[in-house]
């Protein structure tokens, strides 16, 4: 009889472990052969990245959410960050979609993944850290986690201080001051005897001028003239998400498959991706034998890969980077140009990019 119940007993606990394995949502992001390393980010760019990695995606996940109307995808940004998030704001575009949601068991989470046509970024701001995804290439992401060292300087220890105590306003002898987004006639409407000197910057109440705040915390039950004014604030909350509407021109750049040759159209897109590199590191823009190339006229030769391979290598060395490794790295001419050397210049290239 007790052994009896001793197997019901496993069986019960079996089950009970088994049950939230089985609710696990699987993997948003998937392992890809050309992006199974992680790399630091360049110094000097903001906000600069701890780290990131390229990874592949299971894109047919998002569409169930948006097909759905909801759901949950895991969000395995790296190794040790990977935790379920669940949607539930779904809206249409013109040529997509975007998502919204949170982490879950994380209140003040956030968590917002745009897709417009072949591009699609995202941002996620959690307790364990904020992280950005972009679409680097066909079936190619690259997730970042950032830096919040290099974010805007946020709210001084303790919250930002309590806005001051109502004064009268100053003798028409002395001047009043305003932020330069400030009204030019928010001073002049409520007192006509005042004068308002404008003086550059965003509001922030962790600042003073003339002895006053220079802005009222958000939090603070207060408006017309008196606030809330924390614009700093407000940078602070949206800069990764306003960060991730850029899109270089790497993503619409047409990578061949295995086997396949490589085309005029994807030689254009890594001179533009090496060239914005370069730009970056405080380089020239680099000049190309077949400056003009065309698709079904221009043979693609080996010069179109090595002259990418040393402009990108002077980039590298600008921004004190150790050089990237390539396959067939004695590559010359007559030899055949694979995809694997059009993708290796992208990935170096996506590396050196914030």
């Amino acid at each position: 009889m007790q052994r009896f119940l001793l197997v019901i007993v496993q069986v019960f606990g079996l089950l009970a472990v088994a049950a939230p394995l089985a609710a696990q949502p699987a993997p948003l992001f998937l392992p890809s052969a050309a992006a199974s390393r992680e790399f630091l980010e360049p110094s000097g760019s903001r906000p600069r990245a701890r780290r990131a990695r390229l990874a592949g995606m299971a894109v047919d996940q998002l569409e169930r959410v948006r097909q759905t109307g909801g759901g949950a995808v895991m969000l395995n940004l790296f190794n040790d960050a990977a935790f379920p998030a669940e949607f539930s704001g779904i809206t249409e575009t013109e040529r997509g979609y975007s998502l919204a949601g949170r982490v879950v068991n994380d209140p003040g989470s956030a968590v917002v993944i745009v897709v417009n046509g072949d591009v699609l970024v995202g941002s996620v701001l959690s307790s364990r850290g904020t992280y950005s995804i972009e679409s680097v290439g066909p079936g190619l992401f690259r997730v970042r986690q950032l830096d919040e060292t290099t974010f805007l300087p946020p709210d001084p220890p303790g919250g930002p201080p309590d806005p001051p105590e109502f004064v009268p306003a100053p003798a028409p002898d002395l001047p009043s001051t305003r932020r330069d987004m400030a009204y030019t006639a928010q001073c002049t409407d409520a007192f006509w005897w005042v004068s308002c000197r404008s003086v550059a910057g965003f509001s922030n109440p962790a600042l003073t001028a003339e002895g006053d705040p220079f802005g009222v915390p958000g939090d603070v039950e207060t408006n017309g003239l008196n606030g809330p004014a924390n614009a700093v604030r407000l940078l602070n909350e949206t800069a990764v998400l306003v960060a991730n509407y850029r899109v270089s021109s790497r993503s619409a750049t047409p990578l061949p498959t295995s086997g396949e040759p490589v085309g005029a159209a994807t030689v254009t897109g890594i001179r533009a991706a090496v060239n914005d590199v370069r730009d970056r590191c405080g380089l020239a823009a680099a000049s190309w034998t077949d400056p003009d190339i065309q698709r079904n006229v221009t043979p693609v030769r080996a010069v179109h890969i090595t002259e990418p391979r040393a402009a990108l290598a002077e980039a590298y060395r600008a921004c004190r980077r150790t050089l990237p490794s390539w396959t067939d790295p004695g590559l010359g001419p007559g030899t055949r140009v694979k995809a694997v050397h059009s993708s290796e210049l992208l990935e170096a290239a996506a590396a050196l990019q914030p």
